[in-house]
């Protein structure tokens, strides 16, 4: 049984505050090697994939958004239903157009308009949905690293390397979480997508 329709047979919902899933997790729901997810990443199956890794890892920190794990999911349960179908004899019966359910289909390509500057609009749909919205702009880095399902030492060793800029550093009180600006977390993730 597929993960989507387990989801929908008991009514089971991936958590809404971890946008970005590890490679592990991915492996699990699609039950595939981690080079089978690199592939599918590498051939735009997985459409968002970043490496959040710091400055000198050896080892990639993939992290891959949660829609795009549920569209191919979803996709690959159709394709395999309409194939069963087919060896059966039996007509695909027509599939019903249902109101969009945001966490499955997340990507309203058409509601999106091109921004000028931007490689892609649905990249930057993909960035704001990950990303916490703030009035102030700024994130902690305890919001981050639940966003990106890392570490808090993580999100700190990637301001360390200057991959993300810290809101005034010198102001901070040792106790006190480290906090970045969201247009440094934006830019990051936007070089840091595997196609």
């Amino acid at each position: 049984m597929t993960t989507v329709c387990l989801q929908r047979e008991i009514d089971f919902r991936l958590g809404t505050g971890r946008r970005l899933m590890p490679m592990a997790a991915a492996m699990a729901i699609l039950d595939r090697s981690e080079d089978d997810l690199l592939r599918l990443m590498e051939e735009g199956e997985l459409e968002f994939a970043f490496d959040i890794s710091t400055g000198g890892a050896v080892r990639r920190e993939v992290r891959i958004y949660r829609e795009s794990l549920l569209r191919y999911q979803a996709q690959r349960f159709r394709a395999s239903f309409s194939s069963d179908l087919r060896a059966a004899g039996r007509n695909e019966p027509p599939i019903p157009r249902l109101n969009a359910d945001p966490e499955v289909y997340p990507l309203p390509v058409t509601s999106i308009k091109s921004i000028h500057g931007q490689k892609s609009s649905r990249l930057l749909y993909c960035i704001t949905a990950i990303l916490p919205q703030r009035r102030n702009l700024i994130l902690t880095a305890v919001e981050l690293a639940r966003c990106w399902s890392c570490s808090s030492a993580h999100v700190q060793n990637l301001i360390a390397d200057g991959a993300l800029a810290e809101v005034s550093p010198n102001d901070r009180k040792r106790t006190h979480t480290r906090r970045v600006t969201c247009t440094s977390a934006e830019a990051f993730l936007t070089h840091r997508r595997i196609a």
